[in-house]
């Protein structure tokens, strides 16, 4: 990671959680700019606490009626942060050492949040069965990055989710809700 990158990384203002960006979406990026960060146990577990709260109810949602295990979560919040702030490819990049590698990998998953080697994105696994995660145009000898649903990053950005999830149609068009 170059120095640039981690100015900025450090420097930018820290997310106001209590006013807009609080979303579970907003706490996504504030997690991930947190790991690239290399912030410590008690500031990950500070956003942590906060995902597993009411503001992060839509990721715990797409969690569990999806199946992802934690590291498969950790793998789509890196997409889902990219989606949300296209700026973190070029951290990816720098924490990848690699200036053409802007998408998440899991090699990159698994620094930042800690998994052993076990592979994160498996052609069983919810992320793939149901498309969350799609894997991203790539040269033939670079690792494989992935990329959001571009309907899973929208439908964590709808305040009232407007979109249904259900495994049996992933991720549908439904009528809004009412408050």
């Amino acid at each position: 990671m170059t120095l640039s990158t981690v100015r900025r990384i450090t420097t930018e203002p820290p997310l106001d959680l209590a006013a807009g960006g609080g979303d579970a979406l907003g706490l996504i990026v504030a997690r991930v700019r947190l790991a690239l960060a290399g912030a410590g146990q008690h500031e990950m577990a500070a956003i942590d606490a906060r995902l597993a709260g009411e503001r992060g109810a839509a990721r715990a949602r797409l969690a569990e009626v999806f199946a992802l295990s934690a590291a498969e979560a950790d793998l789509l919040d890196l997409a889902l942060a990219l989606a949300a702030d296209p700026e973190l490819g070029e951290d990816y990049a720098a924490a990848q050492g690699a200036p053409h590698r802007r998408c998440p990998t899991e090699a990159l998953a698994r620094r930042l949040f800690g998994h052993g080697e076990t592979p994160l994105w498996r052609p069983g696994s919810g992320l793939a069965s149901w498309s969350l995660l799609q894997p991203a145009a790539r040269a033939a000898a670079d690792a494989e990055g992935f990329e959001a649903d571009p309907r899973v990053v929208d439908w964590l950005r709808r305040s009232t989710a407007h979109v249904n999830l259900s495994p049996t149609g992933a991720i549908d068009k439904a009528s809004p809700r009412k408050k």
